[in-house]
Protein backbone atom coordinates (compact mmCIF):
# COMPACT_ATOMS: atom_id res chain seq x y z
CA UNK A 1 0.00 0.00 0.00
CA UNK A 2 2.61 2.37 0.29
CA UNK A 3 3.14 2.37 -3.41
CA UNK A 4 0.44 3.72 -3.88
CA UNK A 5 -0.15 7.53 -5.57
CA UNK A 6 -2.98 9.67 -5.63
CA UNK A 7 -2.97 11.87 -8.88
CA UNK A 8 -5.74 14.28 -10.17
CA UNK A 9 -7.17 13.63 -13.75
CA UNK A 10 -8.36 16.52 -15.36
CA UNK A 11 -11.01 17.39 -17.67
CA UNK A 12 -10.28 17.76 -21.04
CA UNK A 13 -8.85 20.51 -22.72
CA UNK A 14 -10.73 22.32 -25.78
CA UNK A 15 -8.59 20.27 -28.15
CA UNK A 16 -9.50 16.97 -26.24
CA UNK A 17 -13.27 18.12 -26.11
CA UNK A 18 -13.12 18.93 -30.01
CA UNK A 19 -11.70 15.65 -30.40
CA UNK A 20 -14.29 14.07 -28.42
CA UNK A 21 -16.82 15.62 -29.81
CA UNK A 22 -15.57 15.34 -33.57
CA UNK A 23 -15.57 11.25 -33.01
CA UNK A 24 -19.19 11.80 -31.81
CA UNK A 25 -20.02 13.46 -34.82
CA UNK A 26 -20.14 16.76 -33.62
CA UNK A 27 -18.07 18.39 -35.56
CA UNK A 28 -17.09 22.33 -37.08
CA UNK A 29 -17.76 23.71 -33.52
CA UNK A 30 -16.48 27.27 -33.44
CA UNK A 31 -14.17 28.10 -29.84
CA UNK A 32 -16.47 30.11 -28.31
CA UNK A 33 -18.99 27.24 -28.10
CA UNK A 34 -16.28 24.57 -27.30
CA UNK A 35 -15.02 27.69 -24.35
CA UNK A 36 -18.60 27.71 -22.91
CA UNK A 37 -19.19 23.87 -23.21
CA UNK A 38 -15.90 23.57 -21.05
CA UNK A 39 -16.92 26.21 -18.32
CA UNK A 40 -20.63 24.32 -18.21
CA UNK A 41 -19.00 21.17 -17.60
CA UNK A 42 -15.31 22.07 -15.99
CA UNK A 43 -14.29 19.71 -19.16
CA UNK A 44 -15.74 16.16 -17.19
CA UNK A 45 -15.87 13.88 -20.36
CA UNK A 46 -18.97 12.22 -18.77
CA UNK A 47 -20.56 15.80 -19.20
CA UNK A 48 -19.40 15.64 -22.67
CA UNK A 49 -21.18 12.57 -23.56
CA UNK A 50 -24.27 13.72 -22.39
CA UNK A 51 -24.19 16.95 -23.95
CA UNK A 52 -23.08 15.05 -27.27
CA UNK A 53 -26.11 12.12 -26.44
CA UNK A 54 -28.42 15.22 -26.67
CA UNK A 55 -27.20 16.69 -29.82
CA UNK A 56 -26.39 13.62 -31.81
CA UNK A 57 -29.27 11.51 -30.66
CA UNK A 58 -31.94 13.26 -29.28
CA UNK A 59 -31.08 16.64 -31.82
CA UNK A 60 -31.32 19.05 -29.25
CA UNK A 61 -30.00 22.77 -29.86
CA UNK A 62 -26.20 22.81 -28.22
CA UNK A 63 -27.49 27.00 -28.10
CA UNK A 64 -30.40 25.67 -25.97
CA UNK A 65 -28.68 23.11 -23.73
CA UNK A 66 -25.65 25.74 -23.10
CA UNK A 67 -28.27 28.70 -22.66
CA UNK A 68 -28.99 30.00 -18.64
CA UNK A 69 -26.96 30.05 -15.40
CA UNK A 70 -27.25 26.43 -13.99
CA UNK A 71 -24.37 25.51 -12.01
CA UNK A 72 -22.20 22.11 -13.49
CA UNK A 73 -23.83 19.81 -10.68
CA UNK A 74 -27.37 21.10 -11.58
CA UNK A 75 -26.93 21.32 -16.02
CA UNK A 76 -25.65 17.61 -16.12
CA UNK A 77 -28.23 16.46 -13.39
CA UNK A 78 -30.89 18.51 -15.97
CA UNK A 79 -29.16 17.16 -18.76
CA UNK A 80 -29.32 13.49 -17.81
CA UNK A 81 -33.44 13.81 -16.85
CA UNK A 82 -33.73 15.51 -20.73
CA UNK A 83 -31.84 12.29 -22.31
CA UNK A 84 -34.31 9.92 -19.75
CA UNK A 85 -37.18 11.79 -20.71
CA UNK A 86 -36.73 10.98 -24.43
CA UNK A 87 -35.74 7.20 -23.87
CA UNK A 88 -38.50 4.04 -23.95
CA UNK A 89 -39.58 3.17 -20.76
CA UNK A 90 -37.89 -0.40 -20.88
CA UNK A 91 -34.43 1.37 -21.43
CA UNK A 92 -34.68 3.42 -18.70
CA UNK A 93 -35.91 0.61 -16.25
CA UNK A 94 -33.04 -1.63 -17.76
CA UNK A 95 -30.83 1.52 -16.90
CA UNK A 96 -32.49 2.24 -13.31
CA UNK A 97 -32.03 -1.55 -12.59
CA UNK A 98 -28.17 -1.68 -13.84
CA UNK A 99 -27.59 1.39 -11.55
CA UNK A 100 -27.83 -0.52 -8.72
CA UNK A 101 -25.11 -2.53 -9.65
CA UNK A 102 -21.92 -1.51 -6.97
CA UNK A 103 -19.41 -3.80 -9.50
CA UNK A 104 -19.19 -4.54 -12.94
CA UNK A 105 -21.83 -6.68 -14.04
CA UNK A 106 -22.75 -9.12 -16.72
CA UNK A 107 -25.33 -10.70 -19.06
CA UNK A 108 -26.55 -13.16 -16.45
CA UNK A 109 -27.50 -9.48 -14.86
CA UNK A 110 -29.07 -7.91 -17.91
CA UNK A 111 -30.57 -10.98 -18.21
CA UNK A 112 -32.37 -10.87 -14.67
CA UNK A 113 -33.41 -7.09 -15.18
CA UNK A 114 -35.44 -8.03 -18.13
CA UNK A 115 -37.28 -11.29 -16.79
CA UNK A 116 -37.77 -9.29 -13.57
CA UNK A 117 -39.45 -6.12 -15.94
CA UNK A 118 -41.07 -8.38 -18.80
CA UNK A 119 -38.71 -6.89 -21.54
CA UNK A 120 -38.96 -8.49 -24.23
CA UNK A 121 -35.62 -7.61 -26.31
CA UNK A 122 -33.47 -7.03 -23.36
CA UNK A 123 -30.76 -7.61 -26.04
CA UNK A 124 -32.24 -4.25 -27.97
CA UNK A 125 -32.82 -1.80 -24.59
CA UNK A 126 -28.98 -3.22 -24.08
CA UNK A 127 -27.67 -2.05 -26.93
CA UNK A 128 -29.74 1.15 -26.78
CA UNK A 129 -28.24 2.42 -23.57
CA UNK A 130 -25.19 1.53 -24.43
CA UNK A 131 -25.46 3.45 -27.48
CA UNK A 132 -26.22 6.60 -25.52
CA UNK A 133 -23.00 5.83 -23.60
CA UNK A 134 -24.80 5.30 -20.25
CA UNK A 135 -23.27 1.88 -19.78
CA UNK A 136 -19.71 1.69 -19.98
CA UNK A 137 -17.78 -1.71 -21.24
CA UNK A 138 -15.41 -2.79 -18.31
CA UNK A 139 -14.10 -5.96 -20.07
CA UNK A 140 -14.95 -7.73 -22.74
CA UNK A 141 -17.96 -9.49 -20.97
CA UNK A 142 -18.74 -6.99 -18.05
CA UNK A 143 -20.07 -3.59 -17.73
CA UNK A 144 -20.70 -0.82 -15.45
CA UNK A 145 -22.64 2.51 -15.14
CA UNK A 146 -20.69 5.17 -14.23
CA UNK A 147 -21.25 6.75 -10.28
CA UNK A 148 -22.79 9.75 -11.85
CA UNK A 149 -25.20 8.44 -13.85
CA UNK A 150 -26.21 5.86 -11.07
CA UNK A 151 -26.82 8.17 -7.99
CA UNK A 152 -28.89 10.33 -10.96
CA UNK A 153 -30.69 7.03 -11.14
CA UNK A 154 -31.40 5.84 -8.08
CA UNK A 155 -32.87 9.50 -7.08
CA UNK A 156 -35.86 8.55 -9.64
CA UNK A 157 -36.73 5.07 -8.08
CA UNK A 158 -39.00 4.87 -5.75
CA UNK A 159 -38.15 3.18 -2.50
CA UNK A 160 -40.47 -0.46 -2.81
CA UNK A 161 -39.01 -0.70 -6.69
CA UNK A 162 -35.31 -0.69 -4.72
CA UNK A 163 -36.11 -3.38 -2.59
CA UNK A 164 -37.56 -5.28 -5.48
CA UNK A 165 -33.96 -4.68 -7.95
CA UNK A 166 -32.38 -5.28 -4.56
CA UNK A 167 -33.25 -8.61 -3.94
Amino acid sequence: LAGIRHFGVGGFDSSELLEYLATRGIEDIDETTISKILDETDGLPLAASLFATLVIDFGSSIDELLGGKIITANRLHQWFNEILSRMEKDDVKLLQFLSHCDVPFNRGIINLAGRQYSINNIDFCFENIQRKYLVQRYTPYRWNVHKLISSFCQNKIELDEKRKINL
